[in-house]
């Protein structure tokens, strides 16, 4: 674990390193998103960020994030798998249409989560019952997310052999694992995101800017940190199951 753990940092790194335009389009949507955020007046106050988090802009500039996050994941399997920048970034048709449906996948996941937090809460049922559906929503789709590694990765390279059923089948032996690796991974930057947005609200201008900067720095690295936590975990699965997983386009 702890060799995985320094290699998707170190290949994150080595990604950013290589590709500064590629990780400034995932930095450069975060910060849309803080654009967003500031001109619906958000980090006005506790209150408003409240009263705005589910602003039309604001949830429009989100689905427009997850959409780049997810295309992170693309560039990052290929980088790792094809082991070079040009790998990452030539034209490879047959892997994008196949990853289209891993985008699409993304995005729906992420209404439905959304929709959850947004509609559950007025719903008049019991807060446990609440409580209980939205952990489902959050841990279920986390621990899908790591099944199906092996088809996010492959779709990524056009493997013709990476379907999701195939994905989840092998995700067996793997689950857990994947699971603290990303876990591990990404925790201590989503800490900090989290205390740079909390911690921006009611702020001076300039203080809060610079607090809102410097989060969609660490999350356009976080993005990376994903992706490379997922190829890992799809190199695993496809190793422990005989699977192949090459840069076929």
């Amino acid at each position: 674990m702890g060799r995985a753990l320094k290699s998707v940092y170190t290949n994150a790194w080595s990604f950013a390193v290589a590709l500064p335009l590629v990780t400034a389009l995932a930095i450069g949507f975060e910060g849309l998103q803080h654009l967003v955020e500031w001109s619906i007046g958000m980090y006005a106050s506790k209150a408003a960020m409240v009263a705005t988090q589910w602003h039309p802009a604001r949830m429009a500039a989100g689905v427009a994030k997850v959409i780049v996050l997810m295309l992170m994941l693309f560039w990052t399997a290929r980088f790792v798998i094809g082991r070079s920048a040009a790998a990452a970034t030539r034209s490879a048709p047959r892997a994008w249409r196949r990853f289209a449906a891993v985008v699409l996948f993304g995005v729906a996941s992420t209404i439905v989560t959304l929709a959850g937090e947004r509609y559950l809460p007025g719903s008049g049922w019991p807060r446990a019952v609440i409580a209980v559906i939205g952990l489902v929503l959050l841990l279920g789709g986390t621990v899908l997310n790591v099944a199906l590694s092996y088809w996010f990765a492959g779709a990524a390279v056009a493997e013709p052999a990476a379907t999701w059923r195939r994905s989840l089948s092998a995700s067996r032996g793997s689950l857990v694992w994947g699971l603290a690796l990303t876990i591990l991974a990404i925790l201590p930057f989503m800490i900090l995101h989290y205390a740079l947005g909390y911690g921006a609200v009611a702020r001076p201008g300039v203080v809060a800017g610079a607090m809102l900067l410097i989060d969609a720095v660490l999350v356009g690295f976080m993005s990376l940190i994903i992706g490379m936590a997922n190829v890992t975990v799809a190199e695993r699965m496809a190793g422990r199951h005989g699977l192949p997983l090459m840069l076929q386009d």
